[in-house]
């Protein structure tokens, strides 16, 4: 049934999570998924299976089924199966198991194998597979790590069926020191870890030739405490997304301090880093292309960078002088070992500009949907930013040049967590202009740091005297940005 299980239930397994839970049985069924509702009772009445059957239970099943002709029911169930199954011309029923919660009794008065499956998450637990399963358990599983006795381990090895996937075993011995001899479980990696560990970061196994091993603990129940909120919630978390990137980063801390201070960068715990990248963008020093006197329009937007939005400006060209509101929307994706998922945001601002000096103040709120946070004692789905910036900058023009040192006041808040700090940033631009018949050219490079970002790039700009336009083009190391204007 190899070719069984690799050309049909695998991909049908995959498709369960797009199946349409039910509260019924097809009469007769057919290849396919059939998923039982949670709190379904559904009893079958001599119910044919005449195909490849993978039966996805929640609720209840009871009443008979009978297989005819070489086919494989295979059941996935973390509910109550009670049904009776009949077995002619070659069929087979598997129990597929990728969680402790489908490591269920089934009843079904006819033999069938247990199948570990290669997704299953979490530690099995030896006394409960000695309990359900008196035959041979399939592993599909690489790296197995099982909680277990030392008497348990001998009726493990007669009880597991390793194929060729197989590679390593981890026991959890739950009752005290080595000095035994391990069963022969027939793969040549089998590991046991006796009794707690002298550091909790770490577990210590050894293998039956007497070889001693070291590995980074990754239960935090263990770490924290089974009552630590923290520890829940990875805990959790490793069930549901065991290739989760900030969870594996994590993994990665060798002692505690530096795993706290891994923990504090993430948005699980200091959902305040998310906003980053929102102030980052407030805070941003722009050189603006020169532009045309009078009251102006303009539209710009930002393409490059993990910040991509779009608004527009109001404002007053004087001699000496630029005043300016500015209004801008757009979507913010992160995605790194500290945070990830999306956002919309919105923002406003106003500017004030003289030949030394510069005055602002923005604002933005941000709308973040199925984000994950450790919020107290629960995990929040969503969340919900603001955020506050004032400058005020020294940035006097000297021809060509124009050096800029701003004095910054950033403010954010979200799921109640406020944070608010003082930094200085600085950069500068040199460049020049040309006269044209339409009008003039600039022509210039810039570089800027501020909240831990440098960026340098090139600025290009067109101003068209006639009809009041102006174009102006900023490329750099995080984004390219597109500015109109229209001066009336």
């Amino acid at each position: 049934m190899k070719t069984v299980l690799g050309l049909f239930i695998i991909p049908t397994i995959i498709a369960i999570n797009n199946a349409a839970a039910v509260c019924h049985l097809p009469d007769p069924l057919s290849a396919g998924v059939v998923v039982i509702d949670n709190g379904c009772n559904v009893s079958a009445n001599n119910v044919p299976i005449s195909a490849q059957l993978v039966l996805v239970n929640h609720g209840t099943i009871g009443g008979t089924f009978r297989i005819d002709g070489p086919y494989e029911l295979a059941i996935r169930n973390d509910g109550k199966f009670e049904a009776t199954v009949s077995l002619s011309g070659g069929a087979k029923v598997s129990q597929y198991i990728s969680s402790m919660s489908e490591l269920t009794p089934l009843s079904i008065g006819a033999p069938f194998t247990p199948v570990i499956m290669g997704d299953f998450v979490g530690r099995l637990n030896a006394a409960k597979l000695i309990e359900l399963f008196d035959g041979k358990v399939e592993v599909r599983k690489n790296k197995l790590t099982v909680d277990a006795s030392r008497a348990e381990l001998s009726a493990l090895a007669e009880m597991f069926k390793p194929d060729a996937h197989v590679s390593e075993i981890y026991f959890y011995i739950t009752d005290g020191g080595g000095g035994f001899s391990p069963p022969d479980f027939g793969i040549s990696n089998v590991f046991y870890s006796f009794g707690a560990s002298p550091d909790p970061m770490f577990v210590y196994w050894t293998d039956g030739n007497g070889r001693s091993f070291i590995a980074r603990q990754t239960e935090y129940a263990v770490i924290f405490g089974s009552a630590d909120p923290r520890a829940k919630f990875l805990d959790d978390l490793r069930l549901r997304e065991p290739d989760n990137k900030v969870l594996l980063n994590l993994d990665g801390a060798q002692n505690l301090p530096d795993l706290l201070s891994e923990m504090n960068k993430t948005m699980f715990f200091n959902p305040l880093v998310l906003n980053e990248s929102i102030l980052e963008k407030m805070a941003r020093i722009e050189f603006a292309s020169d532009m045309n006197p009078g009251f102006y329009g303009g539209a710009k937007t930002d393409l490059f960078g993990a910040y991509q939005n779009a608004g527009f400006d109001l404002g007053f060209v004087g001699r000496d002088f630029v005043l300016k509101l500015d209004f801008h929307t757009g979507r913010l994706i992160e995605n790194d070992k500290y945070k990830y998922g999306a956002a919309a945001v919105y923002g406003a601002g106003a500017t004030a500009t003289t030949k030394y000096f510069g005055f602002g103040a923005k604002a933005a709120f941000a709308d973040w949907g199925g984000v994950l946070i450790q919020d107290g004692v629960a995990a929040a789905t969503s969340a919900e930013s603001r955020l506050f910036y004032v400058f005020s900058e020294l940035a006097p023009r000297i021809a060509f040049v124009q050096p800029v040192l701003r004095l910054n006041y950033a403010e954010s808040e979200i799921l109640g967590r406020k944070s608010g700090d003082f930094f200085v940033s600085g950069g500068g631009r040199a460049g020049f202009s040309e006269k044209v018949t339409s009008g003039e050219n600039t022509y210039g490079a810039f570089a800027t740091y501020g909240r831990g970002v440098l960026d340098y790039g090139l600025i290009v700009g067109f101003r068209f005297i006639e009809d009041g336009a102006a174009l102006g083009l900023r490329i750099s190391r995080t984004n390219l940005s597109i500015e109109t204007q229209l001066s009336f």
